[in-house]
């Protein structure tokens, strides 16, 4: 499952201030949300209360799983038929628990012989406890008959940050009434959610072969795990297709999608890899999957372990309860994946793409035993991502990514620290978090850096080729690296994996010019006893050569000593920039100013450049090392110097030609946007034929950049070309056009605000909402009052809770500015007393709204986000 989407939203909403408009310029909108000084906060790990989750008991193997589904679109009921194989996995039984959660139970047999015999079962709505014919042993097999209604609807599971509803089984726009949204279904069986649909033995460390029929209106393609076998047209406009998969997997793998989609077949080698996507998106399929072959045979020869599985099928849904799901061969994405090529410029997921795949191997085929052990499926498929990065971008691109997977661990490290490997969770479902993902991913890069590429990837092999088809505890991998590299890791895995935190480091230095000799001092300054072992890459820089000194940092504070001809240039500690750590590396400007220029890797730059940009105010030196860096190699750091540089007097005349030229010519849309963005910055009339050449750019988000430098040159013409745009549903013209239309306070423009809020979803969305506000700041009344019906709509009934958050806050930012408007009538006159009663009402009847959604607000964190509304 890939979280790429869901962890970084709260951030996202937070720094939306730097893409929405606001009345000052489109480009420097008011923060969305003021910082609030809170009381310190306690990082706890393994609170004593909670109790030890470990492996589930395996009291009967299940071996083999058929299923006969058809589906009430009306109730949203499935109508269900299952047949399981099971035997005793070890000790002899007379009785078998399944979950089944939610049913009406219509018949429970014991087929033996070619007959159903009754049998004595009782029900309690979430187990379905069955008294068996006689007491069987291990091996000898027994095949149990459920016929069953199962209600995903009518079942209350609460979801969490990584999984946001847990019905196993979504009927999307049933009833055909939302002109916008298709009639889908789709299941999400991750955690224990399938036993929502059928009835099983939901546990991970359990795995089965399937056979699956699903009856479903004739118009629809379907999709399930394995091969389809056979499609059948019946009389009442419905089609029975019969998938099945020979290869045992686990029970939340199981997985059934269904809708009106367009299917672009594909293949690698001999295997069928087909594309599920909406009509609309048909000539844009290969271009958002189109790698996957490429991927997939990447993987297989990466790992000396060819694909497993017998198809590789991926589909988009519509309102995707995660960011994605790795379905054994049926991969289920959030729409948001769905792009046209013309966005494919500006913005892919081809990192949850390589996420999911490289599941089947860490997951699917190899799958962590209990959700303790999570992190040996969620941070394989992270730094699958990676390896997938490195190989067809570089590693610059891949250190980008991956630079940012370590922020989005340290950034929730500041409230929360857990093993990786953690048997005392509260929820299963808090094992989806950045330690599983993230710090697992980070986890891995060390231990492949620590015992060389070679090792670590014939570890991998030897791991899956050990373990196929069968579930694992993270010893299982241990042992698999120690039989490689015959290397005791116990320190290594006790450290990373069972062990909370990370290291904190300072880094001095000092040389000794009589002795020839550099020093480096390192102290671990980490606020927990924990002294960790860390073996590290030194590079030395001294009469232009660089040499590499290997050296293990594992004591509180440690001197090293290096001998060196005379005195470096730099000493880059952490050359290979692998570890997982927080580090005050207190070099001067002038070592970080040649780190920026001679150190190779993205984050030894895009570090110097950072450094550069707090010091370019009183260093020319640093200034200048960020107008070099408008020609770096790697598009992220250009971006970030067009971002942060100072536009200085020596460099003036030099930085605004680059910026034209990047505008106009940069090879990255992105790239060329924050060029033609600064040039507007500028407030200079010369550039506008620049901006106006933007807005014709095939990149979306380079149009957006040129309306908004319009705006603030010539609020006319960017109206104008927003009539050009206005009918886009892209979020970064959205963007634009809400912007420009928030400057503008024209009430004509309330109805854009209004149409799109209507339609859209995500991140569009949010950029709506917060123009929107924008928009009303000088708003009259009577557009103030349609406004906050829609505001309140958004806040009581949306389902992603953030959006609820944003929109409740403009209610509350409507009623301050309402509040400060009142405040500048003059008392006494008649025309004012007036105006000054229905502002008063207004106020009063937004204080009422907002106190009505708190109240009936349910999630936890929003409502600490609300303490702050008073």
């Amino acid at each position: 499952m890939s979280n790429k989407i869901l962890f970084p939203l709260l951030a996202a909403l937070m720094l939306f201030a730097a893409c929405t408009g606001s009345k000052k310029a489109v480009k420097d909108a008011e923060p969305i949300m003021e910082y609030v000084l809170m009381d310190t906060m306690s990082v706890i790990a393994n609170p004593p209360e909670i109790t030890y989750k470990g492996s589930e008991q395996r009291v009967h193997d299940l071996l083999h799983t058929e299923l006969d589904v058809s589906f009430d679109f009306e109730n949203r009921y499935l109508l269900g038929k299952a047949w399981l194989s099971l035997t005793p996995h070890f000790y002899p039984s007379s009785f078998l628990q399944l979950d089944a959660k939610g049913f009406d139970i219509k018949d429970v047999k014991l087929l033996a012989g070619g007959t159903k015999q009754a049998v004595d079962y009782e029900y309690d709505g979430w187990y379905l406890n069955i008294t068996l014919d006689k007491e069987y042993k291990r091996g000898e097999e027994y095949k149990i008959f459920v016929d069953y209604i199962a209600k995903p609807d009518e079942i209350n599971l609460e979801g969490s940050e990584a999984i946001k509803e847990r019905k196993g089984l979504y009927f999307i726009d049933p009833d055909d009434t939302d002109p916008h949204k298709p009639t889908q279904l789709w299941t999400q069986g991750e955690t224990e959610a399938s036993s929502i649909w059928f009835p099983t033995i939901d546990s991970p460390n359990e795995r089965c072969t399937q056979e699956l029929r699903m009856t479903v209106p004739a118009e629809f393609a379907s999709l399930s795990n394995g091969k389809l076998i056979s499609s059948t047209d019946n009389p009442d406009g419905t089609r029975t297709d019969y998938w099945k998969q020979d290869l045992p997997h686990a029970p939340y793998l199981f997985a059934m999608a269904a809708g009106d989609f367009a299917v672009v077949k594909d293949k690698w080698r001999d295997i069928e890899v087909n594309y599920y996507v909406e009509k609309e998106y048909e000539e844009d399929a290969m271009a958002i999957f189109g790698n996957t072959p490429e991927m997939m045979e990447f993987y297989s020869k990466l790992l000396n372990y060819d694909y497993p599985w017998d198809k590789y099928h991926q589909v988009v849904v519509r309102d995707f309860v995660s960011g994605a799901m790795e379905n054994t061969g049926a991969v289920i994405y959030i729409d948001i994946v769905q792009r046209t090529k013309r966005e494919l410029l500006d913005k892919d997921y081809e990192d949850i793409i390589a996420h999911e795949l490289f599941h089947h191997w860490f997951g699917d085929l190899v799958t962590c035993e209990s959700w303790a052990n999570l992190p040996l499926n969620e941070a394989f498929a992270t730094y699958g991502e990676y390896l997938w990065h490195e190989h067809k971008y570089g590693r610059d691109y891949a250190d980008y990514k991956f630079d940012t997977d370590l922020e989005t661990y340290l950034s929730e490290a500041m409230t929360k620290q857990e093993p990786l490997i953690r048997y005392h969770y509260e929820l299963k479902e808090d094992m989806f978090d950045a330690h599983s993902y993230q710090k697992g991913g980070r986890v891995l890069h060390m231990l492949r850096k620590y015992i060389g590429d070679d090792a670590f990837f014939e570890s991998l092999s030897l791991y899956l080729k050990q373990n196929e088809y069968k579930p694992v505890e993270i010893h299982n991998f241990r042992l698999a690296v120690e039989e490689v590299t015959g290397m005791d890791l116990n320190w290594f895995f006790n450290q990373w994996f069972m062990t909370a935190g990370h290291p904190k480091l300072s880094i001095d230095y000092d040389f000794f010019e009589e002795r020839n000799q550099a020093y480096v001092t390192i102290e671990q300054v980490q606020d927990h006893d924990q002294i960790y072992q860390l073996p590290l890459a030194v590079d030395i820089y001294v009469d232009g050569k660089v040499i590499r000194e290997e050296i293990v940092v594992d004591e509180q504070s440690q001197v090293f000593t290096f001998e060196v001809p005379s005195k470096p240039d730099l000493i880059n500690v952490d050359a290979e920039k692998m570890l997982l750590a927080e580090k005050d590396d207190l070099k001067t400007l002038e070592e970080y100013i040649f780190q920026y220029h001679n150190a190779p890797l993205y984050m030894d730059r895009a570090k110097a450049l950072d450094v550069c940009r707090q010091e370019q105010d009183v260093s020319t030196e640093a200034n200048k090392t960020l107008l070099a860096a408008l020609d770096d190699p790697f598009w992220d750091i250009r971006r970030f110097a067009i971002d942060n540089i100072s536009i200085e007097k020596e460099i003036k005349e030099e930085l605004t030609e680059k910026l034209k030229q990047m505008a106009e010519k940069d090879e990255k849309s992105l790239v060329r946007a924050a060029a033609v963005q600064r040039l507007g910055d500028m407030d200079d009339r010369a550039f506008i034929p620049i901006f106006a050449k933007a807005t014709k750019d095939q990149s979306y988000e380079v149009i957006g950049a040129g309306l908004n430098a319009i705006a603030q040159q010539d609020i006319e013409q960017a109206l104008q070309l927003c009539e050009e745009h206005k009918t886009s549903d892209n979020d970064a013209i959205i963007r634009a056009v809400g912007g420009v239309y928030a400057m503008d306070n024209n009430p004509d423009h309330q109805q854009y605000f209004e149409s799109k809020i209507e339609n859209a979803t995500g991140f569009s969305l949010f950029y709506l909402i917060d123009n929107y506000y924008y928009f009303l700041e000088d708003s009259e009344l009577p557009t103030v009052s349609k406004a906050k019906e829609t505001f309140t709509s958004l806040a009581l009934d949306q389902k992603n809770e953030w959006i609820r958050y944003r929109s409740t806050y403009s209610l509350y930012n409507l009623k301050v500015t309402l509040s400060d408007r009142l405040q500048t009538l003059t008392n006494g006159d008649a025309f004012s007393d007036i105006k000054r009663d229905k502002i008063a009402q207004e106020i009063d009847d937004l204080a009422l709204r907002i106190e009505d959604i708190k109240a009936k607000e349910k999630n936890e964190e929003v409502l600490q986000y609300y303490k702050m509304l008073r």
